[in-house]
């Protein structure tokens, strides 16, 4: 049985969606893959809950038969920190006992290390020391920042010794794949660090669904709700004229056009090019005959309290900054991945090879 631990020195690096690409990868090449986090960090969420998501929606993505509980043991919050450092020890215990559930029938484990490599260090369970204790090879994924990206895998490369295995930038720029490839790559072997490649950015891996739009904005929906789960890329505000809006809508796909509720031709004008959602602003039904329209179509129609400035600010804040919480995305992410990394070497890690 094979312990991997992917680790990364910052929040919103991409371990999520490198875990749910990777497993659907080592399913594929027969391996019984489980997944641990021993130490989740709960976040307020949009809808008023505090939780860590990685865990939840792993286990939904890969059908995981384990509770929550035993995936998550440690939820890492000031509450529950109080207890846990006043003894330590009990706490690994309970790591160890819950990773010896998840592990039982799978032939790799994957780990998914906190939000960063020191958290979980007052209780011995940093990343170095999860990899240390439990026998686990490490895989770093770095959100790529240029030539500090560099730096920080040969740092952490150090921070890891021989347990780090593989380093992967994520979410490279189209445009800086060539200096990728022919600046950066060399010097990380020139370090004696283990390559395995890096993952394009990809618009869709920032999109939200129709439904997270809607709780951000505190809107609610009111036609086609059975298309809420659908990704929304591009964000697109309406124009001044109908005429004029036709041909601006249709220049983006997969989008949700803002305008204000009052504007029947600006939507009807949105509805006649492929559109995921209408948010309306101002609170106001909109005229029956967009409402019918939209229905018909089966694009979501989204009412909001805000005006239309305060609610593409709102949105454009969120977009990029979410984790992980689409099932939709994690396919189109393995694709990514089987195109630019070295996937063979990852199911050879995966057999402890």
């Amino acid at each position: 049985m094979t312990r991997l631990l992917v680790a990364s020195p910052a929040p919103l690096s991409g371990k999520t969606a490198f875990i749910a690409g990777l497993a659907l990868h080592l399913r594929r090449a027969g391996l019984k893959v489980g997944y641990f986090k021993p130490v989740a960090v709960p976040k307020k969420r949009a809808d008023g809950q505090t939780l860590d998501t990685d865990p939840i929606f792993i286990r939904a993505a890969l059908s995981l038969s384990e509770s929550e509980g035993q995936l998550a043991p440690v939820g890492y919050q000031p509450v529950d920190w109080e207890d846990y450092v006043a003894n330590p020890n009990q706490v690994v215990n309970l790591v160890r006992e819950a990773l010896g559930q998840v592990e039982a029938g799978k032939d790799v484990v994957l780990i998914e290390a906190a939000e960063d490599l020191p958290t979980g260090a007052s209780l011995g369970l940093s990343a170095a020391e999860i990899a240390a204790g439990f026998n686990a090879a490490v895989i770093l994924v770095l959100r790529y920042q240029g030539v500090a990206s560099v730096d920080q895998a040969v740092f952490y490369g150090r921070h890891f010794g021989d347990r780090l295995k593989g380093v992967i930038f994520n979410a490279v720029p189209p445009e800086r794949a060539e200096f990728v490839e022919q600046k950066l790559r060399p010097v990380l072997a020139g370090q004696g660090l283990p390559w395995l490649g890096w993952v394009p950015q990809a618009r869709f891996m920032l999109a939200l669904t129709v439904n997270e739009i809607a709780k951000i904005l505190g809107g609610r929906i009111i036609t086609a709700p059975e298309k809420a789960d659908e990704l929304v890329e591009n964000l697109m505000m309406a124009t001044v004229t109908p005429d004029a809006s036709q041909n601006y809508f249709g220049r983006k796909p997969n989008k949700a056009v803002i305008a204000a509720a009052d504007r029947p031709d600006i939507h009807l004008a949105a509805l006649e090019t492929p559109t995921r959602a209408l948010i309306l602003t101002g609170n106001w039904v909109p005229d029956p005959i967009v409402v019918a329209r939209a229905e018909e179509d089966g694009v979501p129609i989204v009412l909001v309290p805000s005006g239309t400035l305060a609610t593409i600010e709102a949105l454009e804040a969120a977009y990029g900054l979410g984790k992980l919480t689409q099932a939709a995305k994690v396919n189109p992410f393995a694709r990514l991945m089987a195109e630019h990394l070295d996937i063979d070497r990852l199911i050879q890690l995966a057999r402890g090879s």
